[in-house]
């Protein structure tokens, strides 16, 4: 029954499972008021805490315990399979919640180490206020804030291949957005340092679209920087102007 729930979702078994024990442990302690709860699928057990009435008998509380009194934290061992109906219940409402919480955090986290660098990406569509991309499965939005203008008209079009950087991220609902720019002072760096990420570039000024100046610890006379150079300014636009650290 669980390989079909795994299946019918198309998510990873593991994550499927901790969605699954997350949303039992919170229906066990909505509904039975515990303090923690602990589920183990594989045992088909949970394990919840919770303290131990004021005004119950002696006689009930040594039902948990044959030392306990009143008031006393304890630990009571339950069967999934004897779950009260008010727990399956709630647990049918929480899991898809739980589950696109831990999607949309497992999305962010794939996402982060991709901030502040360069990205292509394929224009989806475009307004006058925002430009929709996507970045392998993921939209990026840039918005009007982030263009060149002296670009937007031929290149914010349908189809078109552009490079971006990746300004932030933002988790909401569902997913995840990722706010992307042309724009920014970083970018001409990026796309350096994306053909030659063994050295390190640094973009000291910037006006979008018409020249830039990056430094750099390459050597002054190698190749590949000459040709990542060009490449950058077909992409840009714009004229780049390399300096070199006094370490060189």
């Amino acid at each position: 029954m669980f390989q079909e729930l795994t299946e019918k979702i198309g998510l990873p078994r593991d994550m499927v499972e901790a969605c699954l024990e997350t949303a039992i442990a919170e229906s066990l302690c909505s509904c039975l008021g515990l303090y923690d709860c602990d589920v183990d699928l594989k045992n088909k057990i949970a394990v919840g805490v919770f303290r131990i009435p004021q005004d119950m008998s002696l006689e009930q509380c040594r039902v948990f315990s044959r030392t306990a009194v009143g008031q006393d934290i304890v630990t009571v061992k339950l069967d999934l399979a004897r779950l009260p109906r008010q727990v399956a219940r709630m647990c049918r409402e929480i899991f898809p919640r739980v589950l696109v919480d831990m999607q949309t955090s497992a999305k962010y986290r794939q996402w982060q180490p991709k901030r502040r660098t360069a990205l292509e990406g394929v224009v989806i569509d475009a307004t006058r206020d925002a430009v929709r991309l996507d970045l392998g499965g993921q939209v990026g939005l840039m918005l009007r804030a982030e263009f060149v203008l002296a670009e937007a008209k031929k290149r914010y079009r349908q189809g078109t291949h552009l490079f971006v950087y990746v300004l932030r991220l933002k988790r909401h609902g569902p997913g995840v957005t990722v706010f992307v720019s042309r724009q920014t002072r970083n970018l001409p760096a990026c796309l350096l340092k994306r053909r030659l990420p063994w050295h390190t570039f640094l973009c000291v000024y910037r006006k979008a679209g018409s020249s830039s100046v990056v430094v750099t610890d390459c050597p002054p006379h190698d190749r590949s920087l000459e040709a990542a150079r060009r490449e950058a300014e077909t992409e840009l636009g714009e004229r780049i102007k390399i300096k070199f650290t006094s370490a060189r």
